[in-house]
C-alpha cells in the first residue's frame, strides 16, 4: 500500500487468534493419567502436565511437566514429544493413534510500513496426531493439515533425522520430534 513494505508473520493461538493459558488439550499422560493442558511459551504451544486436585480431577499448572511441544517456524510445523501418551482405542495396534484437533489455529499478521496492523486466524485447524508405536511421522499437506509423530525411541520412517530445534531442546530432550 501507500505506507510501504511492512513484516507479515505467523502464529499458533486458538481459535481467537490469542496465546494459550491452560486450555485442556483432551490427552493425559501413560505413567500418571495427568490431563495435559495448552500454554503458549515464546514460538511454542507447549503440553504441560496438569497438577492433581486430591479428588480425581486435574488443574492446570504453567510449570507442569512437558508432554509435547508444537512450533511453526518459517511455514514449517514441527513435533516434539516428551513423554508416552494415552491412547484412546482398544483395539491397541501399532497404528493407534490421537488427534490433537479442533484446538489450534494459525494467526496471520500483516503489518505496514507505518504499523498499521491486521491479524487474521484462520478458520480451519492444525491436526496433530500422535501415534502408538506408528509407522509414520511428519507434515502432511492438504486440506487439513497434519502432523503425525511416533512414540518409538530412533528414528522411524519420516521422523526428522539429527538433532531436535534448540526451541525445543530448550524445555528438555524430546523422546522424538
Amino acid at each position: 500500500g501507500a505506507d510501504g513494505a511492512g513484516s507479515v508473520s505467523y502464529a499458533l493461538t486458538n481459535g481467537s487468534g490469542t496465546a494459550f493459558n491452560g486450555t485442556d488439550s483432551n490427552f493425559q499422560a501413560t505413567h500418571n493419567s495427568a490431563e495435559i493442558f495448552l500454554y503458549t511459551e515464546g514460538n511454542l504451544v507447549v503440553g504441560r502436565e496438569g497438577i492433581s486436585d486430591g479428588f480425581g480431577g486435574w488443574t492446570a499448572s504453567s510449570t507442569g511437566t512437558v508432554a509435547f511441544a508444537i512450533s511453526l517456524d518459517s511455514g514449517k510445523l514441527d513435533v516434539a514429544q516428551y513423554e508416552a501418551l494415552i491412547q484412546d482405542t482398544a483395539t491397541n495396534t501399532n497404528d493407534d493413534f490421537k488427534d490433537l484437533s479442533g484446538v489450534i489455529h494459525v494467526t496471520q499478521t500483516v503489518i505496514d510500513g507505518d504499523n498499521d496492523t491486521v491479524k487474521q486466524t484462520s478458520a480451519g485447524t492444525l491436526t496433530v496426531r500422535f501415534y502408538d508405536d506408528g509407522p509414520t511421522a511428519g507434515f502432511t499437506l492438504g486440506e487439513v493439515t497434519a502432523v503425525s509423530i511416533d512414540e518409538t525411541s530412533g528414528q522411524q520412517q519420516n521422523d526428522e533425522a539429527g538433532a531436535a530445534p534448540s526451541s525445543f531442546t530448550a524445555l528438555v530432550t524430546p523422546i522424538a520430534w
